[in-house]
């Protein structure tokens, strides 16, 4: 990583108000450590303005990275000769920010929050009911179910999943048995 100093045209600064500024740039080998497989991410900003989509880093590639989105789907950040990578603080967290060789943003992601995964198991134990255990990513939780999906949703291609509900009445929390 090394550490720019930009100072801004007498036109830019007039514009943006902007006055000097220092800049932590980093390669893109040195992005691969934080773009780690599986470590989620939001896109914050983009080209097209503001959004805020999760995406997870599904592997690195010879142009960049591909992740896999919310729905499902599979989405690509790739690098044009003469991008430059800034890693900036958001509330304590790094933000990353993709430039193009002309000073434009084109991408930029701050780390999501983790995923709570819970095992749930059917609250009756005979044999006559399906003993397998559940894991689900908890999306939101009441005092009479568990709101989610299925763990691996994204896996069996499904793009697009309204949350299920688990009842509590009927599930029970087990511990993993990993």
């Amino acid at each position: 990583m090394k550490t720019v100093t930009v100072v801004p045209s007498v036109l830019e600064s007039k514009l943006t108000g902007q006055g000097v500024r220092t800049e932590t740039r980093m390669s893109r080998a040195e992005l691969k450590g934080l773009f780690a497989d599986g470590s989620r991410w939001k896109l914050v900003n983009c080209l097209l303005g503001p959004c805020d989509r999760l995406r997870i880093v599904s592997r690195p590639t010879s142009y960049g990275f591909l992740f896999m989105t919310d729905d499902g789907r599979e989405s690509s950040l790739r690098f044009e000769t003469g991008d430059y990578i800034v890693l900036g603080q958001r509330d304590g967290k790094p933000e990353i920010t993709i430039y193009s060789k002309d000073g434009r943003l084109s991408a930029q992601y701050i780390p999501a929050e983790p995923e709570r995964i819970v095992t749930l198991k059917c609250e009756d134990d005979s044999p006559s009911y399906d003993q397998r255990p559940r894991r689900i990513i908890v999306k939101d939780e009441t005092p009479e179910k568990w709101i989610g999906w299925p763990e691996d949703w994204r896996k069996r291609g499904i793009t697009d999943l309204e949350p299920i509900e688990w009842p509590k009445f009927a599930w029970k929390q087990v511990q993993d048995e990993n």
